[in-house]
């Protein structure tokens, strides 16, 4: 549909004032100087990497009707007064901008417009919720990590929370497609960019605050910060914003809210909300009682560990936040199955697990393989690296918390970008050195026996839950602890990896991972999930854990090629499109 306005009618809409001569018309806005054309209002953006003030020019050249720029810049080009328009902060009236040319926001969403944040955990909940409101009645559009969506309408999702010139026009074809309700996964980086500033939120969610993306934040505090403007400052005040009390920021999180703030809590004695209790752990799934303010509510799901009990938790308060009924959330829970690349089976059938997730985070990576540690009946075996061009800091972290909750350690390249892949990994293998893990042979490592206890596990986990920094975590075990935990002196050793693999190609890193796989191990793909493609330099070359793990497994066993569980496409191979890194991908 093509739209045009006036600048003045425009401006004004938007709240921006101001005085430009002569009329002119806008059929346009962008923030990319490549993309203008005549009628284009251009809007000069400061990013990490360039600064919009720097293509004002070229902008002018390809007819913009206008430029937006931050006061006091200066200008190389030469403009005329009635085509300049100076604002404070130029992301904060690119966003108000948009809204008022490709706003509104649908009528029909009315006050179904819901957002989650938190470093862990969003992908999930917008899954679950989607699922709920399906069973209610309701066609959401979603926006998310894994893709965009409403119906049967699927698009790719170049970032979590689009660009909000992208985000207004998405939701504008959502509504067009019949979207009565909006369930959005809300960056860190969006809302600190101000891409989400004049979205109706009702009913907001925030998971966990750990670390992560300290590559653009610099600092937890600013990350923090960043992530609570959503309750802050961009949720309705007539709103409800569902907080995680197990978390240690929480109080420090919901300081400043405007909106009320529920809390949600696995700790049975909380004086949460929302609280569960008579909570099962199995491999089967989830089974647990939740307490609301709309009454107790039994929830059986698929999903598998405490931290998904945490993300069902905080599920189940923003729908009763909404006016769902006890009953659509129970069964709307009870229907919802995998998420892709969440802890996600690759063959059920197989004698033995192969998982794929996307933990990429010290925390995600503790909280999966801690929930996998006392469902595996023999080893524990994982495949994991890091992204390159992002938080170095993290890199030891991770390794050592998979060195502390596996029997195996295979460690290879995640998205490598620009950086060299041999230091990730020797960032990544500075871990191992206070454990004293053994580097070894792929032949050595498959002879390797699982020689832990679940006791012993178990105190390692509860060490690392009990600390914010899980570095120091780890570092606070003694050696006497690690000999002997405290628990019980008849506890067997203490677990850690019986040694690691350096296995820089992904694709041979998984195939021998799947190779020394037994008879009721696990093992655990880390760290790309849903992700269908690897970063090595600035190109994305197709690659896909899930059919590199299936492909794997046809090799080992011929028959599997027929299987339903096989489809070997293009996994791995040439690239598709060279593409330009983005601020908020993840790490």
């Amino acid at each position: 549909m093509e739209r045009k306005k006036t600048l003045s009618a425009l401006c004004q809409a938007a709240g921006i004032d101001g005085s430009w001569g002569e009329e002119v018309d806008v059929v346009g806005i962008t923030a990319d100087s490549r993309q203008v054309s005549n009628g284009t209002l251009f809007v000069a953006l400061v990013g990490q990497r360039w600064d919009g003030h720097e293509f004002v020019s070229a902008a002018l050249l390809a007819g913009a009707s206008a430029v937006v720029v931050r006061r006091g810049v200066p200008l190389a080009a030469k403009l005329e007064r009635a085509r300049l328009i100076e604002v404070s902060d130029t992301r904060v009236a690119l966003s108000r901008l948009a809204a008022a040319f490709y706003g509104p926001t649908p009528s029909a969403f009315g006050r179904r417009v819901m957002g989650i944040t938190g470093t862990n955990g969003k992908t999930t909940t917008t899954f679950i919720l989607e699922s709920i409101l399906r069973k209610s009645g309701h066609n959401p559009g979603v926006i998310g990590t894994v893709n965009y969506r409403v119906g049967e309408t699927v698009f790719p999702a170049p970032l979590t929370t689009p660009d909000v010139l992208l985000l207004w026009r998405l939701l504008g074809h959502m509504g067009e497609a019949g979207a009565d309700a909006l369930l959005m996964e809300v960056s860190s980086h969006a809302l600190d960019q101000h891409r989400v500033h004049g979205l109706p939120f009702r009913t907001v969610g925030w998971t966990n605050l750990t670390q992560d993306h300290l590559d653009y934040h610099q600092t937890m505090r600013a990350y923090g910060e960043a992530k609570a403007k959503l309750w802050r400052e961009v949720v309705e005040s007539e709103g409800i914003a569902l907080l995680n009390a197990d978390d240690p920021s929480c109080d420090e999180m919901a300081q400043g809210a405007r909106c009320r703030v529920w809390r949600y809590s696995l700790d049975p004695s909380s004086r949460a909300e929302v609280i569960a209790r008579e909570a099962h752990l199995h491999i089967r799934g989830i089974s647990a009682r939740l307490e609301t303010p709309a009454g107790q509510i039994q929830i059986e799901s698929p999903l598998m560990g405490r931290f998904n009990l945490s993300n069902l938790a905080l599920s189940v308060g923003m729908a009763v936040a909404q006016g769902l009924s006890t009953s659509d959330i129970e069964e709307g829970i009870a229907a919802m199955r995998a998420v892709p690349g969440r802890l996600e089976a690759v063959d059920p059938t197989l004698p033995f697990q192969v998982l794929v997730d996307y933990a990429h985070t010290p925390d995600a990576l503790q909280q999966v393989l801690s929930s996998l540690r006392p469902l595996c009946p023999q080893r524990l075996i994982v495949v994991f690296g890091c992204g390159g061009d992002r938080d170095r800091t993290k890199r030891p972290q991770m390794g050592q918390i998979a060195a502390s909750l596996s029997d195996i350690c295979i460690v290879t390249s995640d998205n490598p970008r620009t950086e060299d892949p041999q230091q990730i990994v020797a960032d990544i293998v500075q871990g191992f050195a206070p454990l004293q893990i053994p580097k070894k042979s792929a032949a050595a490592l498959a002879q390797v026996r699982r020689v832990r206890s679940e006791n012993a596990a178990s105190f390692v986990a509860s060490t690392l839950v009990q600390k914010t920094d899980l570095s120091e975590a780890i570092a606070s075990i003694t050696e006497e602890e690690w000999a002997s935990p405290p628990s019980s002196a008849a506890l067997p050793p203490v677990p850690r990896a019986q040694g690691y693999l350096v296995e820089l190609d992904r694709r041979k890193a998984i195939d021998r991972a799947v190779e020394m796989a037994d008879a009721d191990d696990i093992l655990l793909i880390a760290g790309k999930g849903h992700e269908d493609y690897q970063i090595v330099g600035t190109t994305r070359y197709p690659f896909d854990d899930r059919k590199i793990a299936q492909q794997a497994l046809a090799v080992r066993w011929p028959s599997k090629q027929n299987s339903t569980a096989f489809s070997p496409s293009a996994a791995a191979g040439e690239p598709q499109s060279a593409q330009p890194q983005k601020d908020g991908e993840k790490g």
